[in-house]
């Protein structure tokens, strides 16, 4: 057993972020010494490890700390095609799904589990839809439960204070936004103010935009849909707003206007391009 210092010491974790984690999550779970002091045993270390991992790459202590406990409790994530195939059976419940997506999406660095995890989900819901094994109305359950699950870990995020945000949506006749929505997400993990405009934006709309929150950048992202609709509104934020730095991402196959920046294909890789173009705290604004 380990007094809390020690468990300080071992684990790199303050010991007042140790006391207010335990007071406010009930992670880790300590027991007392005969004079009412906290002991850690090994299970607490390694919880504590895990809590300051998931921290440190990106999550909120409250979603680490959700992620830790469901872990604990012995639930495992289910594979991409074992959380497609259950929905194919059914029914599932909505709380069994935001289950189902928390254990998946926060059990390690986000990115990675977006890479690894929750885009090959999307491609099985695609098979399964084209091969006629999935109706709509489950494909729609599923969407709407990722996006249910991003907003939830989107929103427990601080917003920085007098940040420039980046502006991130979809353009018209684009209309998966899960893409985005998680791109945004990542993106408010690592320190920036985000506005997420939503999907099927028209390009008078992202003009009015760029005006009005003067950000450091935009992120349009385009899968399979709306080419020439994405091209047309990548020129216009150009040609208006020269010195704006403008990406797209996802698979665009359309025209990309010169200046626009071209996102890799992976999230991990996506955040890592843009982060070295527009730094946290980076101020821009655009171009009169």
């Amino acid at each position: 057993m380990y007094t809390i210092k020690q468990a300080s010491a071992l684990t790199g974790v303050p010991a007042d972020t140790l006391r207010a984690w335990e007071r406010r999550y009930g992670v880790p779970s300590t027991s007392r010494s005969e004079g009412g002091y906290r002991l850690y045993d090994d299970h607490a270390l390694d919880t504590v490890r895990r809590m300051r991992t998931l921290i440190d790459g990106g999550q909120a202590a409250a979603q680490a700390a959700e992620s830790v406990l469901a872990s604990d409790a012995g639930d495992a994530p289910v594979s991409p095609e074992g959380f497609v195939e259950a929905v194919i059976k059914g029914p599932v419940s909505d709380e069994e799904l935001s289950r189902g997506l928390l254990l998946a999406l926060e059990a390690g660095p986000f990115a990675q589990a977006a890479d690894s995890w929750l885009m090959p989900m999307l491609r099985r819901v695609g098979e399964a839809w084209a091969q006629g094994r999935l109706t709509s109305g489950q494909e729609h359950v599923i969407s709407a439960a990722v996006l249910r699950r991003l907003a939830i870990a989107y929103e427990r995020l601080a917003v920085p204070v007098d940040a420039t945000p980046v502006l991130v949506g979809l353009p018209t006749g684009s209309r998966h936004e899960i893409g985005a929505f998680t791109f945004a997400l990542l993106l408010r993990q690592a320190g920036y103010d985000t506005v997420y405009l939503g999907p099927d934006l028209p390009t008078d709309s992202w003009l009015h935009a760029v005006d009005s929150y003067r950000p450091a950048a935009a992120v349009l992202s385009v899968l399979t849909d709306g080419h020439a609709e994405a091209s047309a509104t990548l020129r216009a934020l150009h040609a208006a707003h020269p010195a704006l730095p403008v990406f797209v991402g996802g698979p665009f196959a359309g025209e990309v206007p010169p200046g626009v920046r071209v996102l890799p294909s992976s999230f991990a890789a996506a955040f890592a391009a843009f982060a070295l173009e527009v730094p946290v705290g980076a101020g821009h604004g655009p171009s009169a």
